[in-house]
């Protein structure tokens, strides 16, 4: 099995041309059953980004049936999974997931709740930073 990718691990100078403040905000590596979930959580303007690898297939993270609004996509011309997690996110999200060798990554968008974002808005903010920042988890 290849080894877990440490979003936290994204260059400074890639994350800034993303918008993205370089420095985490948070850390965290989880175990869940069998499967290990790393993820950092970045700060955007008006929003955060939480990137998150994980062992667990994404043939699971896509069939996660608390999602709703769940549309295949494509990022970097890779098959993708678009979603929302009301349940989890109160504030408009969107979360985009990228089948790995290692299992997954899912990258998510979450704005402040008071700057009048749009969730097609802030589908389309998710979709632009997994392209960007996709790359980086291949190995």
């Amino acid at each position: 099995m290849a080894e877990l990718w440490d979003p936290c691990s994204l260059p400074a100078d890639v994350l800034l041309n993303a918008g993205a403040d370089p420095e985490p905000q948070n850390a965290t590596t989880q175990r869940q059953s069998e499967n290990e979930w790393k993820f950092c959580t970045f700060g955007l303007e008006e929003a955060m980004l939480t990137i998150f690898a994980t062992t667990t297939s994404f043939d699971v993270v896509a069939a996660d049936a608390r999602a709703t609004e769940r549309q295949p996509i494509s990022i970097a011309g890779e098959p993708a999974v678009q979603f929302r997690l009301p349940e989890i996110y109160r504030t408009p999200s969107c979360s985009v997931s990228v089948g790995r060798p290692y299992g997954t990554v899912q990258y998510v968008v979450s704005v402040d709740l008071m700057d009048g974002a749009t969730v097609s808005d802030v589908c389309a903010r998710t979709r632009e930073l997994a392209g960007a920042f996709l790359g980086y988890s291949r190995w």
